[in-house]
């Protein structure tokens, strides 16, 4: 009889022990998820970045459209027009990444060429997730339209709760800006 509910006790604490640890164990987790993906910033704080250092972005729209093979510079690979991603840094990659710590665009940007050569450039200013689910908050110049329908007054106060998709994009124009928005790009 004792030895029957020693080994109920022990049973206990090792149940208990173990609950223990993987609380433990979710809630380190879920800090170190915290500290590694902090929120985006919100649309003011990009707003004032955005006013603060116009001429940064503008002197990197025309360095895109100088060089025309730019596809995408993230802070630790390229890829040019020949699709092939690349992690030398010739000068003009260096160049880019300057300009991006100066204006806090953690992850690079990518170029889109319209049909008749104009540019499209998404500044990812903070990207969140592992590849894929995941989202991204910035900056886009846009020369040429997109569909209005993507066009809202916050991304902060945006409720994406009537979009049957899992992947969606929303803008929001940046006030007294002809091509520049912020946008908000899920994959959630």
């Amino acid at each position: 009889m004792h030895w029957g509910r020693s080994v109920a006790k022990s049973i206990k604490w090792i149940f208990l022990s173990f609950t223990f640890l993987c609380t433990l164990l979710v809630g380190v987790c879920w800090l170190l998820m915290e500290l590694a993906f902090p929120p985006h910033d919100t649309d003011e704080v990009l707003i004032q970045n955005f006013v603060d250092n116009r001429a940064i972005f503008d002197e990197i729209i025309a360095k895109v459209q100088e060089d025309s093979d730019i596809i995408r510079v993230g802070h630790n690979w390229y890829k040019l027009a020949d699709g092939i991603s690349r992690s030398d840094a010739p000068e003009r990659i260096v160049q880019y990444r300057k300009l991006f710590k100066e204006i806090s665009i953690d992850d690079g940007i990518q170029v889109m060429y319209s049909p008749t050569g104009e540019v499209r450039v998404r500044f990812y200013s903070s990207c969140i997730g592992f590849l894929s689910p995941g989202s991204c908050k910035g900056y886009a110049y846009e020369p040429y339209p997109r569909d209005a329908s993507i066009l809202v007054d916050s991304i902060d106060d945006f409720e994406p709760k009537a979009i049957r998709s899992s992947h969606w994009w929303i803008q929001r124009k940046i006030e007294g800006e002809d091509n520049w928005y912020l946008y908000f790009d899920s994959d959630e």
